[in-house]
């Protein structure tokens, strides 16, 4: 007698554990369509790709994630990100500038895009984006950060850098608190 009250709770458990998830699954092709699980898996692989530093194998993750969602802006974003690792500038700044077609309200491929001009010494480009994602969002200290570099650096503006710099230690940014704590601006 109690064997089939606990198999009939494990079904009850299994039931209740599977059936939300398939409930997200379908709710999710339903809404962003059907290759929406096959995108998010091979974005994340590619997330967890890069991270580890295999950017490479990451780049073909990302690649088979737009090829079955052109229009997913984090994924650009990421193989940019990709891409500006291993130096490949054009190509990071390609597939920011994509990002931003797709998504111009988010400041994070502006300030990455800013990045990649720096590299490739586009300055005022490079101003411009980080302008523009300073403007989108007065808060993300990464873009103070790299503005503070590029007016440090190559713009000859050690004030201008130094308060950027201030401003991206306000917002918590370690990078900024890196050169700060280095008397970068004494």
């Amino acid at each position: 007698m109690k064997k089939p009250r606990i198999l009939k709770i494990i079904l009850i458990a299994i039931l209740g554990t599977v059936a939300p998830i398939v409930l997200l699954v379908l709710s999710s092709m339903i809404i962003y369509g059907s290759n929406f699980p096959s995108v998010k898996y091979h974005y994340w692989k590619g997330f967890l790709e890069q991270k580890n530093g295999n950017l490479e194998s990451a780049i073909k993750s990302f690649d088979k994630a737009t090829a079955l969602d052109k229009e997913y802006p984090t994924v650009y974003i990421s193989r940019g990100s990709a891409f500006l690792d291993l130096k490949k500038y054009d190509k990071a700044i390609a597939n920011y500038t994509i990002a931003i077609q797709l998504s111009p309200q988010n400041e994070e491929p502006y300030a990455y895009r800013g990045r990649a001009y720096y590299e490739i010494d586009s300055l005022i480009a490079s101003k411009s984006d980080f302008d523009k994602a300073i403007k989108l969002n007065e808060n993300f200290g990464y873009a103070y950060t790299n503005r503070a570099l590029l007016k440090y650096t190559k713009l000859n503006d050690k004030l201008g850098g130094c308060e950027d710099l201030n401003k991206a230690v306000q917002l918590g940014d370690e990078e900024a608190k890196y050169h700060l704590k280095n008397n970068v601006c004494k």
